[in-house]
């Protein structure tokens, strides 16, 4: 008799555990708050009271998932921007090329055009850092008569190599 006793506690005991452990995991829900819509809903009224309630409406919350997405717009507009001055630096490059160009052209055009691309390129982190950085030190070795020549052809190398990857990320 003891035994069917003992038997009968331990079976409702286990009941009541997994009683517990059911609403713990009905009451366990994750919280997130991103955004907050209401809506405003009419009060229910019964068909008993038909006179006019001076109730004011109920707002209900809902919450939605909202992600930030960056400005793409802003960072193409960057991308076109250092696209356009890559290639006014390759054309300066290759005009400098031909005789004395390059003083003139390295001064007002050339080395301020290649800062300004390493800034921009720093700034959006677009894999045109090492190209843009090597580019300032041609742009600076170009002005030397003999070892400029070779400083030019390898800046409008690496011009050229930073609009290929620009044009690719224009397109994204």
């Amino acid at each position: 008799m003891s035994a069917k006793k003992t038997s009968k506690k331990i079976n409702s005991s286990k009941k009541a555990a997994k009683k517990s452990t059911t609403k713990k995991t009905a009451k366990a829900k994750p919280k997130t708050k991103k955004a907050v819509e209401t809506k405003v809903t009419k009060p229910k009224v019964s068909k008993k009271a038909k006179t006019k309630s001076t109730k004011k409406p109920v707002r209900k919350v809902e919450i939605k998932k909202e992600v930030y997405k960056p400005k793409k717009l802003v960072i193409n507009y960057m991308n076109l921007l250092q696209f356009i001055l890559e290639f006014i630096v390759a054309a300066g490059f290759f005009l400098g090329l031909f005789g004395y160009n390059y003083e003139v052209l390295g001064y007002y055009c050339v080395l301020p055009l290649t800062f300004v691309n390493f800034v921009i390129s720093l700034v959006e982190n677009n894999r045109t850092i090492t190209y843009s950085a090597i580019n300032m030190v041609m742009a600076l070795i170009a002005f030397y008569p003999i070892v400029g020549f070779f400083a030019k052809i390898v800046g409008i190398g690496l011009s050229i190599s930073s609009i290929t990857v620009l044009s690719a990320r224009l397109h994204e």
